[in-house]
């Protein structure tokens, strides 16, 4: 973070203060404060950690608290597990997508498992509005999987002539196929 600006870190509440310990270890100069506690107490800590340059929340809270957040402005905001977002219309989502930060950036293990909606969600809290809204993706993929299910049954159909056609020949279909790597 750049000095006098502050950063926020939100994650699982599993890993709230494994963050803490991490700065502690790696950037022990750089102040951290975990924002929890009743909601009062966590009003109270955001306005006595404004000099305090990174501030490290949970997803549970900050959907709590958002308001209090959209109330900040933050140099960068590190989502972490950021599949906790995949839901474009939770409350967890709108939460975090709230946050205005300058810079955003989505930490993940497992983007491979996604669907494209839930990918699309992480995008959104990175580049909001890049990949359009929510309803312009629907209605691109229904267009794009219909195309996909077209090139199937034609491939389907392909597939069925050539192996009448080697048959007829009396050819191994299995190993004419794996020769062209079908």
């Amino acid at each position: 973070a750049n000095p006098g600006t502050r950063t926020l870190i939100v994650c699982p509440t599993s890993l709230a203060y494994n963050w803490q310990d991490e700065f502690s270890k790696f950037a022990p100069q750089i102040a951290t404060q975990i924002i929890s506690g009743t909601p009062q107490e966590r009003a109270d800590l955001m306005q006595q950690s404004t000099d305090v340059p990174v501030w490290i929340t949970t997803y549970p809270l900050i959907r709590k608290d958002v308001d209090l957040y959209k109330a900040q402005i933050f140099d960068a905001c590190f989502i972490d597990e950021a599949q906790f977002i995949k839901n474009p219309t939770s409350l967890g989502a709108k939460a975090v997508k709230a946050v205005q930060a300058k810079h955003r950036f989505a930490l993940t293990g497992t983007p491979i498992e996604n669907t494209l909606s839930e990918l699309w969600s992480i995008f959104d809290f990175l580049m909001p509005q890049y990949l359009y809204n929510y309803q312009s993706l629907i209605l691109l993929c229904r267009d794009f999987l219909a195309d996909i299910d077209n090139l199937k049954n034609v491939m389907r159909s392909r597939y069925c002539a050539i192996t009448i056609l080697f048959k007829c020949k009396n050819y191994d279909v299995r190993s004419v196929l794996l020769c062209y790597g079908v």
